[in-house]
């Protein structure tokens, strides 16, 4: 049996068509700040780009959202989406602290509540607080208001309410480390997601298990035409 060249390529740009729909963030321009520790924005930065993301330090309503991390605290600007990693920040979802030491323990987030930003995330897994590269200390936050998302418990000092909270305006806080060297894929996944989030309104959802299968069949296509 031969097989076309011709439908073999039909098959492919459909399927390519397909999971360009079904999944995949789309670019973003990022506000954060220009100052803050060397360490915690470097690691933030290579986080970005690697996500496919720009950063800059114009912060103006070209922006599809504005990002602070510990000591790079950032103002919002109108009505430009934030996201706020830690308690320096904008405060639009107002937050607190908890100090939870040198030895940066381990913090198991649970997910309280559904929500787009969970996409292709895990109900529950373990990560780290924030200040992770920057200090000799580590710290969890708590949002004060905004829809509650997420709890935390932490090694040694026990549980932690509201880590993860969003509001009617599509802010977002983040009270934990989500991105560098020491990040989870869970972690990354959930930062890519908020900032697609904030960036269209949505999240795509994960190719689903008839395109992998689709191309599990164009391998074998491909392989039975040249054997043929």
């Amino acid at each position: 049996m031969k097989l076309k060249h011709k439908n073999v390529a039909t098959l492919a740009a459909t399927l390519i068509t397909f999971g360009s729909l079904a999944g995949g963030a789309n670019a973003a321009l990022i506000g954060i700040s220009s100052a803050g520790n060397a360490s915690e924005r470097a690691e933030l930065i290579s986080t970005l780009s690697s996500l496919g993301h720009t950063t800059t330090s114009t912060i103006d309503g070209s922006l599809d959202l504005i990002l602070s991390f510990p000591s790079g605290g950032i103002s919002s600007f109108g009505g430009v989406p934030y996201l706020q990693i830690s308690d320096h920040g904008s405060g639009l979802i107002s937050n607190t602290t908890t100090y939870i030491g040198t030895s940066s323990p381990n913090v198991t987030i649970s997910l309280t509540e559904a929500h787009p930003i969970f996409t292709g995330v895990s109900s529950s897994w373990v990560s780290k607080g924030f200040w992770n590269y920057g200090l000799a200390s580590s710290w969890v936050g708590s949002a004060t208001a905004g829809t509650a998302l997420a709890d935390a418990n932490v090694d040694g000092s026990g549980a932690v309410s509201n880590v993860l909270a969003v509001d009617g305006s599509n802010n977002i806080y983040i009270g934990w480390n989500v991105y560098g060297s020491d990040a989870t894929s869970d972690d990354i996944q959930l930062l890519s997601n908020a900032i697609e989030f904030q960036a269209t309104g949505s999240v795509a959802p994960e190719p689903s298990s008839a395109l992998l299968l689709g191309f599990s069949a164009l391998g074998f296509v491909s392989r039975r035409k040249r054997t043929t």
